[in-house]
């Protein structure tokens, strides 16, 4: 049995669920810091990321050495995209050509897939669409380095965002919103009719929320988070100080899911969203939820990837985080 391995900037996360039918069984989760840069080019810090990794699976109870391996967002790059209908052996050839204008980096610098989620009624003129997912193959590799150092092997590499919409799923009504908020990016994923229509990423999230915190009162990085996850949005408290200091990048964030109602609008004729469903860290901030409701004047809902689990009694504090666990859980419970 596989388990799931989400590394990130912020942290490392491991779940290992058993499938029962449309339900799972939470069987195993951990989560530690991530103390190490996953970026730089330090084979050491491969190494400590590596023992990080095995001494997580030791304490989390799992002894599985086959892994599903998760992609952060700012690590792939994830665009629906329309073309006119081809043919398989056609499309393979055509894809590269059009990936060229929505991937910004090189082609052979990254690992190109492809799913076709829409295809026209025969007859009708109408183009297909295309959810397009680019990896970066320097991120890709070193993971894949990473988990073999301590024996471990891949079997599957999925983008969290996509994880994240499995384990969401239910909560995604005929035309719905989700905005996953982590720690280095923000992802706006519009679905019409409960399909993925259009998916767009801001590179504003927790670490510039933490950096607004930081510059303002002249705090160590470790102090100003503790302020925005003990105090976000909640005017109330350091008479609403710590509030109006991260309002300017929750704004930006804000602006940018407005900007994709728009365009959603104006380009797939929707009239209107049911509801908005945030995921990631930063969804735990404090009144963040009932901001987005003031400034968006629709429905929000936190993610609930546990609302399948068959598990009773829980740890609270596991349900409390679960924003933050979706993507992990999601893959641990792909088929």
């Amino acid at each position: 049995m596989y388990f799931a391995l989400d590394v990130s900037s912020a942290s490392i996360k491991v779940a290992q669920a058993r499938k029962q039918g449309s339900n799972f069984e939470l069987i195993a989760f951990g989560e530690i810091k991530n103390l190490y840069n996953l970026y730089g080019e330090s084979q050491e810090n491969e190494i400590k990321i590596a023992q990080e990794i095995k001494n997580l699976l030791k304490n989390s109870g799992i002894r599985s050495k086959e892994v599903y391996l998760s992609l952060s967002e700012n690590d792939v790059f994830t665009r629906v995209i329309q073309m006119p209908f081809l043919k398989t052996e056609e499309l393979e050839t055509a894809l590269s050509f059009e990936a060229e204008q929505y991937i910004p980096v090189p082609l052979d610098n990254i690992y190109l897939q492809y799913e076709v989620i829409f295809t026209p009624p025969k007859g009708v003129d109408m183009k297909m669409e295309l959810l397009l997912i680019a990896a970066k193959k320097q991120i890709v590799d070193k993971l894949i380095r990473i988990v073999q150092m301590i024996e471990l092997t891949p079997l599957v590499i999925e983008t969290s965002l996509i994880s994240t919409i499995r384990a969401l799923k239910n909560q995604f009504n005929m035309n719905s919103i989700l905005l996953d908020c982590g720690n280095t990016i923000s992802t706006v994923v519009i679905f019409q009719n409960g399909k993925i229509k259009q998916i767009s990423s801001l590179p504003t999230a927790g670490q510039a929320i933490t950096r607004a915190i930081m510059t303002e009162l002249a705090l160590p990085e470790k102090q100003a988070q503790q302020y925005k996850h003990i105090y976000g949005l909640d005017e109330s408290q350091l008479e609403g100080r710590i509030a109006r200091i991260i309002k300017d990048p929750i704004d930006q964030i804000i602006t940018h899911v407005i900007k994709n109602i728009r365009f959603a609008k104006n380009n797939y004729l929707i009239d209107k969203f049911d509801r908005l469903v945030i995921s990631g860290g930063t969804s735990l901030l404090p009144n963040f939820s009932s901001y987005l409701v003031e400034k968006l004047d629709m429905e929000v809902s936190m993610a609930n990837p546990l609302e399948d689990c068959l598990n009773k009694n829980l740890p609270q504090q596991l349900i409390s985080a679960g924003p933050r666990f979706a993507a992990v859980f999601g893959l641990a419970t792909r088929d």
